[in-house]
């Protein structure tokens, strides 16, 4: 005999609600080529904040950099245009937040100066870690793509150690990461209001 399983209005409207929402996602990739960098340093300009909602995230301990002479990550880890983002040392790690959960899909990530840097990223959401990964990144001599495919967060941390000199002179906490090809995605401000929605009816049919 065959089981029959009865779906009521209110859960079809539930579950298309949330589908719709899903569908409404928008899906970004960052290059950091709009931005201005003011400040010069011995091999270009850069700026060493990236402003509060560049591409709908709040941005800490992360600037960008153009490097126009010398040789470095911030060069050979380019994807497009000119300019990277980079993480910078003062900070123990970069944070990259948004007030509702989205998504890291991925980035390009070069070592600055340094090889065999350990990098770790970890996502968080309301404090508590969901995702995390570490992994070595090799010779600074090309881009290396990071596919780290981290859901539901609303706070990206990114933090490297360790490594050693490969560019430029040997400084011991010089672990800055060139970063391009920020692919992230989050949900349209409709898509949100739908997912809440969904919520709410199926909690008035409880």
């Amino acid at each position: 005999m065959t089981t029959m399983t009865h779906i009521t209005p209110t859960v079809v409207l539930a579950v298309t609600l949330a589908g719709a929402a899903v569908g409404s996602a928008s899906a970004e990739i960052l290059g950091f080529d709009d931005l201005a960098t003011p400040a010069s340093w011995q091999y270009g300009t850069y700026v060493d904040t990236i402003p509060a909602g560049y591409g709908g995230l709040t941005w800490t301990g992360a600037g960008v950099v153009r490097q126009t002479s010398g040789m470095s990550g911030y060069l050979t880890g380019l994807v497009s245009g000119e300019q990277t983002m980079y993480t910078r040392v003062d900070v123990s790690m970069a944070m990259i937040q948004s007030a509702t959960p989205w998504t890291f899909d991925g980035a390009f990530m070069t070592g600055a100066w340094k090889t065999d840097m350990t990098v770790t990223l970890t996502g968080l959401l309301g404090g508590a870690t969901v995702h995390n990964m570490t992994f070595t990144l090799g010779v600074p001599t090309a881009p290396t793509w990071v596919q780290a495919n981290f859901t539901g967060i609303d706070t990206l941390c990114i933090q490297a150690t360790g490594g050693t000199t490969y560019w430029g002179p040997v400084v011991p906490d010089n672990q800055h990461l060139a970063i391009d090809g920020f692919s992230y995605t989050v949900p349209a401000p409709g898509a949100i209001a739908l997912l809440g929605l969904a919520g709410l009816t199926r909690r008035s049919r409880r």
